[in-house]
């Protein structure tokens, strides 16, 4: 038989003493957990006090709950970083603006920012009536051509070939003054002052240059200048302008009216406007594949920035286009540079927005990037010099390597 008693209590005394023998085994191998604070507006707390608290002692059970990241399903997971992201700073209300309807920007897959529109004090003036049919709309061209003239005198006092000078912008009239013309924005009559295609292409990258300095300006003021590809991400769907009721983020202008309301280059990124919606219908323009070389991202592999004027745009977009392909990083082309054919190098642009190239030249697009090489060769070699071209046509006869020259995020400050 057993050496030890088998009485009731003594059965019950072995129990407790191998539960505590697991207890502290498990303590002793157990990791400490990673915890995910709740935003402050989901963090959930006891609404009456227990006897703990009633006796003056420290109650865990009235701090905020946590999330165990450890012991949660992925997709649980995933859901609370994301609202983590979006609403962890003490006292924000992003979290509340999604069922309010604040204008969002997609950032990156799930997550979604509240814009910052930068002009609105104007936002909520009433736009003009639109001029109607056979109507002189000069007047309606105030706003328009007044802030083409601000945009215009910014570029010539804070733009050099080494970049844009951020910090004297801020601290100068002009820049004050072009703020001031922005705020009259949201009274604009897009339809009516911005009715021929080649002004609107011409109105929105100005209007996109000069809403990344506005941004770039506030942000450096706050020391908030982007560091990292998420800050990039960030500032591109969140900064914005109220352009005539509608609310239009950097991403908006470039992906939604210039280049016709196609998806942007990040991943898992959705079309800017709903398909048939009034901002498509009233703002989008065809694609033109020279806008990436007009949009200037605020970093340092960026297009330079210049002016686009509404009479001549389809001349300064190929003279913008030639330039930049002159330049270094913008392509280079050996007929024989590759083992199995030529060898090309180029800017990111020409690999990110592939298909707008693709199309342009073919009229369809491709699903594989090196089915897409021969075509966007080919619309570039229209706008390299003539040695250049001639390089192109002898490399489009065979096989292409392709490859891409690093791009420079850093933020195109001069100073």
């Amino acid at each position: 038989g057993s050496p030890y008693p088998s009485s009731p209590r003594a059965c019950a005394c072995r129990r407790v003493i191998r539960i505590r023998e697991r207890k502290v085994r498990s303590e002793a191998v157990r990791q400490p957990r990673r915890y995910l604070p709740l935003p402050p507006r989901l963090a959930l707390e006891k609404s009456q006090p227990g006897p703990a608290a009633r006796r003056g002692e420290p109650n865990p059970a009235q701090e905020p709950r946590r999330f165990d990241a450890d012991h949660a399903s992925p997709a649980t997971a995933l859901a609370v970083a994301a609202l983590a992201g979006i609403v962890a700073t003490p006292g924000s209300d992003a979290l509340l603006d999604i069922f309010r309807g604040k204008p969002r920007g997609q950032v990156l897959g799930l997550y979604w920012a509240n814009k910052v529109i930068y002009n609105k004090e104007g936002a909520a003036a009433p736009a003009p009536a639109a001029p109607a049919a056979g109507e002189d709309s000069e007047a309606c061209s105030v706003v328009f051509l007044g802030l083409l003239e601000k945009i215009r005198a910014l570029q010539a006092e804070f733009v050099t070939p080494e970049g844009v000078d951020y910090t004297g912008m801020a601290e100068s009239g002009l820049f004050k003054d072009y703020v001031s013309e922005t705020a009259k924005l949201g009274t604009m009559d897009v339809a009516g002052e911005l009715q021929d295609e080649g002004t609107r292409k011409a109105f929105f990258i100005n209007v996109y240059n000069a809403l990344l300095f506005h941004a770039m300006v506030e942000r450096i003021a706050r020391d908030e200048a982007p560091k990292t590809l998420m800050d990039r991400l960030k500032l591109y769907a969140t900064s914005s302008y109220d352009i005539g009721g509608f609310v239009l983020s950097l991403n908006d202008i470039e992906n939604g009216v210039l280049r016709g309301n196609r998806k942007g280059a990040a991943p898992w990124a959705k079309l800017p406007f709903k398909a048939g919606s009034p901002a498509e219908q009233t703002l989008s323009v065809p694609c033109d594949p020279r806008i990436h070389f007009a949009l200037n991202c605020g970093a340092k592999s960026c297009p330079p920035v210049r002016f686009y004027a509404p009479e001549t745009v389809d001349e300064d977009l190929d003279d913008a286009t030639k330039t930049f392909f002159s330049k270094p990083g913008g392509i280079s082309v050996d007929p024989s540079g590759a083992e199995e054919g030529a060898g090309v190098t180029s800017t990111k642009l020409l690999e990110w927005y592939q298909n707008d190239f693709v199309v342009e030249q073919t009229g369809e697009p491709v699903e594989k990037p090196e089915q897409g090489h021969a075509a966007v060769l080919a619309w570039v070699a229209k706008f390299l010099d003539s040695d250049a071209a001639e390089q192109a046509g002898a490399a489009l006869e065979g096989k292409l390597a392709w490859d891409y020259y690093d791009y420079d995020w850093s933020v195109n400050a001069s100073s």
